[in-house]
């Protein structure tokens, strides 16, 4: 029997229209099981599905309980598509002191191995979700 029913990302399921799906899978399954689930945004629809259809839910948001440190610089840059991975590079390189640290988050793996960055003699480790 399933004892952990896990929904990541679930304000895109919700968005894209599978609500009947979940609550179909979550009738299936035995009550004594544990759900969980994962969203960056907690928009309406997903927080009517906590109320009715979880057992005494727990809402964690780390965006109310943490603080964003001083430190952290965030830079926007307006780019056409053939011209990201170079200003990457070069933010890498350039900008960023080699003292300092940097996330840089992709779409898929897919795009995480396309960008991969050793093979420009740049220094990274990719984490895949």
């Amino acid at each position: 029997t399933v004892e952990y029913l896990v929904f990541d990302e679930a304000d895109r399921l919700f968005g894209m229209g599978f609500a009947g799906q979940i609550y179909d899978i979550m009738s299936r399954m035995s009550p004594s099981r544990q759900t969980l689930l994962f969203s960056a945004t907690l928009p309406k629809m997903v927080a009517e599905f906590t109320r009715a259809g979880l057992r005494e839910p727990e809402i964690i948001r780390l965006d109310v309980e943490s603080k964003i440190s001083e430190n952290l610089q965030l830079v926007f840059f307006i780019l056409r598509k053939a011209e990201k991975p170079a200003a990457l590079i070069y933010t890498l390189r350039e900008v960023i002191s080699a003292k300092e640290q940097a996330l840089v988050f992709a779409a898929t793996k897919h795009h995480v191995e396309f960008l991969l960055l050793s093979a420009v003699g740049i220094e990274c480790c990719p984490v895949y979700g």
